[in-house]
């Protein structure tokens, strides 16, 4: 029976290095989609309601507070 123990043995232990590389490619994946989203929040943008009811879209660059407010629209 000693063929049949190896055989059980080899078993389990190809099926931990099986888990183990599921957990390996896991852990990579959820890595990759932090990162994505991580990098997807830089691309906001300001909205400046104006007085005459308009609506600029862009990059507040310069404000100067009750003054002015200079931006760079979105194309």
């Amino acid at each position: 029976m000693p063929n049949k123990n190896g055989a059980l043995l080899k078993s389990l232990i190809s099926r931990k290095a099986y888990g183990f590389k599921m957990k390996k490619y896991f852990a990579l994946i959820l890595v990759a989609l932090v990162t994505k989203l991580a990098f997807a929040q830089r691309n906001y943008h300001d909205i400046v309601y104006l007085k005459n009811g308009s609506i600029i879209r862009g990059a507040i660059i310069e404000q100067v507070p009750d003054k002015s407010i200079k931006t760079e629209t979105i194309n």
